[in-house]
């Protein structure tokens, strides 16, 4: 009998210039909840929120270290919140919903270089339907839907300009990764196999690398 099994590989391939930044890490965890924390170059680890509802995930800090961007079920479905950062730390008082008339479900928020603008995937309505990527102002004013399509999409990213957008989308059951030119909403395949699966895309901080996970099907 066959056994399908997967071998995961990381691949990097080159897409544009190099810029450093240094910054302290933010990520979700916790015994058994997820909460918000940060930690330091020095390793010291500092919780930034504290048994919210279902929990909180994804925590994505602007380029100028000022905002964070995460997901929340602090209102009733998951959400996007954002709030400012004093010191590294979540300001007392400033979190707030992205969206305050959204009507799906929202994930996978990343930032424009320039700190303008935010990126994530969501339904049109409630939690049914494709996984589609919107884009937004930092105010959650201005929304747009950039694809609107029968497949699902994620982890969408910046690409260094701010004019792309890299993401995994599934087709057919097979997960590639695809750029959308945001002006005209073209879109061209980057990785995609019938082989095997590229998900997960990130791009460096300069935009001179994409790195993803690659899952490669063999049979025994």
């Amino acid at each position: 009998m066959a056994i399908r099994t997967y071998l995961l590989a990381f691949v990097l391939c080159a897409v544009s210039p190099l810029m450093s930044q240094e910054r302290s890490i933010y990520f979700s965890g916790g015994d058994g909840y997820s909460d918000l924390f940060r930690v330091d170059l020095d390793r010291t680890v500092s919780r930034l929120t504290t048994r919210e509802s279902r929990g909180e995930y994804q925590p994505q800090v602007s380029p100028d270290a000022r905002l964070i961007v995460f997901n929340t079920y602090r209102y009733g479905g998951w959400k996007l919140a954002i709030a400012e950062l004093e010191n590294g730390d979540i300001k007392s008082g400033s979190i707030k919903k992205l969206l305050s008339n959204s009507k799906g479900y929202e994930y996978d928020a990343d930032w424009s270089a320039d700190g303008q603008s935010i990126v994530f995937v969501g339904f049109t309505n409630g939690r049914s339907g494709y996984r589609q990527i919107f884009i937004t102002d930092v105010q959650g004013k201005k929304v747009r839907q950039l694809t609107s399509n029968g497949h699902n999409h994620y982890a969408p990213h910046f690409s260094h300009d701010g004019k792309s957008i890299y993401y995994q989308i599934n087709i057919d059951g097979i997960y590639a990764i695809e750029r959308l030119i945001i002006e005209s909403g073209k879109t061209e395949p980057v990785c995609n196999s019938k082989d095997w699966h590229a998900i997960a895309p990130s791009l460096s901080s300069n935009g001179s690398l994409l790195a993803f996970q690659k899952y490669m099907m063999t049979s025994l």
